[in-house]
């Protein structure tokens, strides 16, 4: 059998979207199959060969070629297109004839079979893991909820794990995913005012890492908490230590009389008579301070005879009215200590204590002086005289006898005895005097005796005694 030699030739430039051209190659027509490994999926396999040749003996050969399963007739430059390699897959089949007598009938036949398939590419250098924040807040209020979190990925598809750490503290630890990529987080809060630093890395299962990456999360200051402490003044006062304030100040409030009143207590939230009074912050407060008039004591007293209104404890303000009551023997000359003057009764303001004194003087003693009227006739009149030491007028009356008094002229109406009486009652400053009793008989040629009969009337001799000789 006469070998033929397939010579297929390729071309390394690329060759748009259908992939490479690969070749040359140098076949041998003995039948069978060849399988050649391309770098590409797709690409194209250039054949030329000639078709027809002399064979030994005269006998002829003729060459003809069925691509894919299609008889092709003729030979020449080809292009044998291929896509879709992996395994070993058929893209040409060569068919050819021998003959073997002059007269042109075929007695011999032979194939060639042509594979492609995708070489395996060569190994590549393992590619670190990337990193980046997929939830990194910029701060956070006091005491609140965040969440942080990475997400690794690796192009080579190993990404073993995805690590977190808060403060240096392992904080989260990813290590579900495909490989590619995974996320890492958790949740967490704090106390501010801080600064919370978290940092990130990615490890794939080759133990390559990715850069460590860092956020820093700033925690607010806590919120400040005020309360509001009121403090009202009641009537009579003032009050200071209202506002407000943050929480769990201690807080002084205080309450000031005025000249009229005294502090009585707190009422509201808060009760008692502490004074100036603390009071912690722990919520809203509301106080009054209260006030009461003050109150303050009169006391009253005499000098002399007399008495005078009682005393005792009175508001300020009030109006107390005293009155005062000489006795017999005295008479009311005014008023000493917080009070003066003559009135009575008088009012006093109560504005303060006080004491008061109602004055009493003795009053004047006082006598009675007649003159005697010697010897009366019948028909007489005569004019009786008779005055009291005091000044004051002196009264007469016929007590006894014939005698009629018209003031003091006596009109002696008969005859007999007669008694007439001198008297003096006092005034607001002056005692009574003791009466005086003139006594006379009308007679002709009588004689009139006049006889003092002493009697005693505070400490004097007032009473005397007219009568016959």
């Amino acid at each position: 059998m006469k070998t033929l030699l397939l010579l297929l030739i390729g071309f390394g430039a690329a060759v748009a979207a259908r992939g490479q051209e690969y070749g040359p190659f140098d076949l041998a027509l003995n039948g069978g199959s060849v399988t050649y490994e391309v770098a590409t999926s797709s690409g194209t396999l250039l054949v030329s060969a000639g078709s027809s040749g002399g064979g030994t003996g005269g006998r002829n050969y003729a060459f003809s070629e069925a691509r894919n399963g299609s008889s092709i007739s003729g030979w020449g430059n080809e292009r044998i297109t291929f896509s879709g390699v992996g395994e070993p897959k058929l893209v040409a089949a060569y068919y050819w004839w021998v003959s073997l007598s002059e007269d042109g009938s075929w007695g011999y036949y032979d194939e060639l079979k042509i594979y492609v398939r995708l070489a395996a590419s060569p190994p590549q250098p393992n590619r670190a893991p990337t990193i980046a924040w997929s939830s990194a807040p910029a701060g956070a209020p006091d005491g609140a909820g965040y969440f942080v979190a990475a997400r690794g990925q690796d192009a080579d598809g190993n990404l073993a794990q995805v690590n977190v750490w808060k403060g240096g503290t392992s904080f989260a630890t990813g290590s579900a995913g495909d490989g590619s990529e995974r996320e890492s987080g958790n949740w967490t809060s704090d106390a501010g005012p801080r600064s919370v630093t978290f940092t990130a890395q990615a490890v794939d299962s080759d133990g390559a890492v990715s850069p460590l990456i860092s956020t820093v999360v700033t925690i607010d200051a806590p919120a400040v908490t005020t309360h509001t402490l009121v403090v009202n003044a009641g009537p009579g006062g003032y009050v200071s230590g209202g506002g407000n304030y943050p929480n769990g100040t201690s807080v002084t409030a205080m309450a000031a009389p005025d000249a009229s009143h005294v502090f009585s207590g707190w009422t509201g939230d808060i009760g008692g008579a502490a004074n100036p009074l603390t009071v912690t912050l722990d919520r809203d407060i509301s106080l009054t301070a209260n006030f009461a008039l003050r109150q303050f004591m009169v006391v009253t007293g005499t000098s002399g005879g007399g008495s005078v209104s009682a005393g005792g404890v009175f508001p300020f303000g009030a109006f107390v009215t005293l009155n005062a009551t000489a006795d017999s023997a005295h008479w009311f000359s005014g008023w000493g200590g917080d009070a003066s003057g003559t009135a009575n009764p008088v009012a006093v303001v109560v504005d303060r204590t006080k004491y008061i004194q109602a004055i009493f003087s003795a009053k004047a003693t006082q006598t009675i002086s007649v003159t005697p009227l010697g010897q009366l006739a019948p028909g007489a009149v005569v004019t009786v005289v008779a005055s009291a030491s005091s000044g004051l007028p002196v009264s007469l009356a016929v007590v006894d006898g014939p005698g009629r008094l018209d003031g003091n002229v006596l009109t002696v109406t008969g005859t007999g005895p007669i008694t007439i009486e001198a008297n003096q009652g006092g005034d607001t400053f002056t005692l009574a005097a003791s009466p005086v009793r003139l006594s006379t008989s009308v007679a002709v040629g009588g004689v009139v005796r006049v006889q003092r009969t002493p009697r005693t009337l505070l400490g004097s001799e007032s009473h005397f005694l007219i009568g016959n000789p």
